[in-house]
């Protein structure tokens, strides 16, 4: 059976009988070798040279962001020392309201002790 199944490739191949076939055989898969390995390497350069590509693009992307990272970093370092100044100013504003409070408070004090000296 598979000598019959072997004999129908052979025809289907156009390669003639069994005989001829096992003469031509290997020069005809050396030569589908080097038609696929000429393919391959069609489709394998252009393939390599964008991954190249997209290799050296990525690299410089990724130096890109660590700058931008680092500018970021900078920015965010100067509006947390801003921010820290803005509580500071706010702690001032809010101990300035204590110490008006007091004054108040010590000035009625002041007026209460004046009346009971009268």
């Amino acid at each position: 059976m598979r000598g019959a199944a072997q004999g129908t490739e052979e025809q289907d191949l156009g390669q003639g009988s069994s005989q001829g076939l096992e003469g031509q055989r290997p020069s005809w898969v050396a030569s589908m070798m080097t038609e696929l390995t000429k393919h391959m390497r069609a489709v394998m350069q252009p393939t390599h040279e964008m991954v190249g590509n997209i290799s050296s693009r990525l690299s410089a992307l990724e130096l890109k962001v660590v700058s931008v990272d680092a500018e970021l970093e900078k920015q965010v370092s100067e509006v947390q020392m801003a921010l820290k100044s803005v509580a500071t100013s706010a702690e001032l504003v809010a101990l300035t309201k204590r110490v008006v409070l007091l004054e108040e408070h010590m000035s009625d004090v002041r007026a209460v002790l004046h009346l009971s000296d009268d």
